[in-house]
């Protein structure tokens, strides 16, 4: 399932395909209308997370680079920041990964490089998610006081 963070992260990767394409001139139209879409989402998710009817986070079943980390105490923005800039990194690093005019050397450096943002991405997804939660928490806590209530 998708949360704040998630679609935060498919907003960051459809604005820069959107600039690619409009750097080569390709029609754009089908881009808008899922980013429409993924703002209506953005927008139902919120709305599900402060009545309480769906967890702000889901439990991950993936294992990145633990010795990677992104920096604690980040504010929304911040975290937004973060991850459209490692999103745009990530498009650079994967066009040299495959890139077979450089050395299979540097070409493996890339894929290392990828791993690596690709943890500082997951982390600023996270951190996207614990500031809304924790705004929730702060700003309407009958949210969470039910949920104690329920189990």
């Amino acid at each position: 399932m998708e949360t704040v963070g998630a679609i935060c992260d498919k907003i960051c990767i459809l604005e820069r395909r959107i600039k690619v394409f409009d750097g080569e001139n390709k029609n754009t139209e089908p881009l808008y209308e899922q980013y429409g879409w993924l703002l209506k989402e953005l927008g139902e998710i919120i709305v599900a997370n402060f009545s309480g009817t769906r967890p702000f986070t889901f439990k991950k079943n993936k294992v990145y680079d633990r010795d990677v980390s992104m920096t604690e105490g980040l504010s929304f923005l911040q975290a937004l920041d973060s991850l459209n800039d490692t999103t745009n990194k990530l498009w650079d690093l994967e066009d040299k990964r495959r890139d077979k005019s450089l050395d299979p050397v540097d070409r493996l450096q890339f894929c290392d490089l990828v791993s690596i943002n690709n943890k500082i991405r997951n982390d600023a997804i996270d951190r996207i998610d614990d500031t809304i939660k924790r705004a929730a928490q702060a700003s309407h806590s009958d949210i969470f006081e039910n949920k104690a209530r329920m189990t």
